[in-house]
């Protein structure tokens, strides 16, 4: 079971079905800008490799301001990522390792995980890769 930070970066919400609807809510009212920047800045992405992974243009991105609110469908893909910083934080250990894992050419992904994370399918593979490394499922 996931620990009582999961999901720090929108604060105090655990990974129960009622906190995860909580997070659905949230998706489509709309995730601050600042969960973005601070995500980003976890995962040290460049403004360009966030552009990339949110399939928008940087000055897209920069339009939204700092306290803005993001709309559903980007709101929906940063509550995504932040799900897999958080997992796998708790699976890695520490931030620096998971960062050297989405970097790294995954055998069984095809490719480094960061470049799946541009689409809610390869986002979601992501994850599923995440959690068998947790349960020692290997493929």
């Amino acid at each position: 079971m996931a620990t009582a930070n999961t999901h720090s970066l929108i604060k105090g919400l655990s990974r129960t079905a009622k906190s995860r609807h909580k997070l659905l809510l949230m998706a489509r009212e709309g995730v601050p800008k600042n969960v973005l920047v601070r995500l980003a800045k976890a995962l040290e992405l460049s403004p360009k490799e966030l552009a990339a992974i949110l399939q928008i243009s940087e000055r897209t991105l920069q339009r939204f301001g700092t306290n803005g609110l993001l709309n559903a469908a980007l709101s929906s893909r940063v509550v995504q990522l932040v799900e897999i910083h958080e997992r796998g934080i708790e699976v890695f250990g520490d931030a620096e390792t998971l960062r050297d894992w989405l970097r790294t050419k995954s055998i069984v992904l095809g490719e480094p995980p960061i470049e799946l994370l541009d689409t809610p399918l390869g986002a979601q593979m992501v994850l599923d890769e995440i959690m068998r490394i947790a349960y020692g499922v290997y493929m």
